[in-house]
């Protein structure tokens, strides 16, 4: 190859490479749009509707003022329903051990004037030693048996109070009514405990108990369990519910249990929920025939609708029947796709 070849095959290659950074770097109306920033998410933006009186009335439209709410960072808990059966024993055994300590009250009584009155004698020489003897043998016996027998009652006291807690048994032992309601299966005892984690240290007086069968029912407090779940690990306790719930010893059941501080807000209703593109929204009412769309917070559900502290307040007239009319008047006459006024 003479020089003259290798000379006109390095400027071919010199403009080739020119050629490629020219086009590389330099802006063209292809790769502007390639790098074009995205729109703002349709589901992201708020809108605003307009409507004409005769299609407010046709629609049925109506606003309301959100409710103030106050609300509390709830959780699922594990209910199970318990067996009374030890309940009832219990009742059984404090009745004859506190039976067993009248008896053994009365005997010593009886046994102590005898003691007394063979004691004045013997002093007196009117009695023999070996009455006087048998008199306070018998004395002591009645003592000790009176012990034995308070004995007996306090250890089921302390028992029961260990096994049940204090308001349980002790509903047991005096035969209380929300005993009695137990006993003749009006009401089902539920142990509720909480996931390993959380803590209650004020639990609630009422829990909304969820039945297998999806029904709900409020369940009473009744006291804290001296032990809990051994699957579970959290703290338990226990509580009453109507046997109506169809619940059953052994059975499982779903519980709400409050486990967070009390905080403020209003409550958005349902019915004043419309959802689209994913996300929850709400329609207030802004002028006599205009309505902005308001996007609302789904992060706590509650009875009736959802909690919010923000976006909303109690002068607003929220749209609680026929939101789902004002959705579709919205987005009737804009190009599929559009995603609001922005």
């Amino acid at each position: 190859m003479t020089r003259r070849s290798k000379t006109v095959i390095a400027l071919l290659i010199l403009a080739a490479l020119a050629v490629f950074l020219l086009w590389r770097f330099l802006p063209t109306g292809g790769r502007e749009e390639e790098h074009e920033t995205p729109a703002v998410p349709a589901s992201a933006q708020a809108g605003t509707v307009t409507v004409s009186r005769e299609m407010l009335k046709n629609a049925g439209i109506e606003t309301a003022a959100p409710k103030p709410y106050v609300y509390r960072e709830q959780t699922h808990a594990y209910a199970a329903a318990q067996g009374v059966g030890d309940l009832i024993n219990l009742r059984k055994n404090y009745l004859d051990a506190s039976g067993g300590v009248e008896k053994a009250e009365a005997a010593l009584e009886a046994t102590r004037g005898e003691y007394e009155r063979m004691k004045k004698l013997y002093g007196e020489k009117n009695v023999s030693l070996k009455d006087y003897q048998a008199a306070r043998a018998a004395f002591r016996m009645d003592t000790a048996d009176l012990a034995l027998a308070k004995g007996d009652l306090r250890a089921i006291e302390t028992g029961s109070n260990q096994r049940f807690g204090r308001a349980l048994a002790g509903g047991a032992r005096n035969e209380t009514k929300p005993f009695l309601r137990l006993e003749t299966r009006r009401d089902v005892l539920l142990q509720v405990t909480l996931p390993q984690g959380y803590n209650a240290s004020a639990p609630p007086s009422g829990l909304r108990i969820i039945a297998p069968s999806g029904k709900a029912v409020t369940a009473r407090f009744i006291s804290r369990a001296p032990a809990t779940n051994p699957q579970i690990q959290g703290m338990s306790f226990f509580y009453a519910a109507s046997a109506k719930t169809g619940l059953l010893p052994g059975m499982s059941a779903s519980a709400v249990f409050p486990t967070g501080p009390r905080a403020s807000g209003l409550l958005v209703p349902a019915s004043a929920v419309v959802w689209w593109q994913g996300r929850a929204w709400a329609y207030v009412k802004t002028a006599p025939d205009t309505f902005t769309r308001r996007e609302v917070s789904t992060e706590y559900p509650v009875s009736g609708g959802w909690f919010v502290s923000g976006g909303f307040s109690p002068e607003d007239e929220v749209v609680v029947k026929g939101a789902q009319t004002l959705l579709s008047q919205e987005f009737l006459a804009k190009p599929a796709g559009d995603g609001g006024d922005g």
